[in-house]
């Protein structure tokens, strides 16, 4: 079976973070103010060496990297942004981003710092990454006219 690799669901749960933490009347500025441009390329080996090919539709076990290129359009830095990919339904997050995430949530809504722990039989376990359903970057500064690009892979299942 094929995936969209764009579905709406996932793209208005992407386009909807971006802006996080802003209210619904600063949206449409926002929106002008940070631009984002997602894309999706799958992840394969040729000539014993990882590629990025472009596609729009990925079967089962297929590696896809997303990447968000997020650009400042205004004449002054924006400052503590969070940026945030949600991992796409039917995918699982392979433990590989770029930069490294600041945090992630296990529901799309709540993020905590890195490594997430819950307390299993009394110990404290780190949660396995393939559980992570997006991740948020930390950006302190974002200057003027420039851009900043954070990805993700993930896994069709």
């Amino acid at each position: 079976m094929k995936h969209n690799l764009y579905n709406s669901k996932f793209l208005k749960s992407f386009a909807l973070s971006t802006v996080l933490g802003l209210s619904l009347a600063n949206i449409a500025h926002a929106a002008e103010a940070l631009s984002v441009n997602l894309q999706a390329k799958q992840i394969v080996t040729e000539n014993g060496k990882q590629v990025l090919k472009t596609v729009n539709r990925a079967k089962s076990g297929d590696v896809i990297q997303y990447q968000a290129i997020y650009r400042n359009n205004i004449q002054k830095p924006m400052t503590d942004l969070a940026l945030t990919l949600p991992v796409p339904a039917n995918m699982v997050y392979v433990s590989s981003s770029s930069p490294a995430p600041t945090q992630a949530s296990l529901d799309g809504k709540k993020f905590e710092n890195l490594p997430i722990l819950r307390k299993v039989n009394g110990k404290m376990v780190e949660v396995p990454a393939s559980q992570y359903r997006a991740l948020r970057w930390i950006v302190k500064t974002l200057p003027a006219q420039q851009s900043t690009t954070v990805s993700l892979n993930a896994k069709v299942q």
